[in-house]
Parts: structure tokens; sequence; C-alpha cells
């Protein structure tokens, strides 16, 4: 996993890569697994609280 993590760190780190990301909307953000861990965390409540107000349903 630390050679996965690496080697994405170094392709986010490339300018190239940084502009077809924002070319699409996007955003990096290099984050240790204990942070992207909190960070899923918070995302999933975040979005999962949105879709039960909403009251989408998959079909």
């Amino acid at each position: 996993l630390a050679r996965l993590r690496d080697a994405a760190r170094q392709a986010l780190a490339s300018p190239d890569v940084a502009q077809r990301l924002a070319g699409q909307g996007l955003e990096s953000k290099v984050m240790s697994p204990d942070e992207a861990a909190a960070f899923g965390r918070v995302e999933v409540a975040k979005w999962a609280d949105l879709v039960r107000r909403s009251g989408a349903r998959v079909d």
C-alpha cells in the first residue's frame, strides 16, 4: 500500500494531472491514510443525510 500511496502522491504532484483534474472540476489533495478515512466518513455522512432528506431512491 505504501508503494501505491507514493505513486499516487507523485502523480498528483504532476502539473499535467492537476490540470486535467481541474478541467473536470476536481481538485486533488494528498492525505495520509488516517486523514483519508476521516474525510471519507465525513463525506458519507454528509451525502447520506442529503439523500435521505431528498427522498431519492435507487430503482
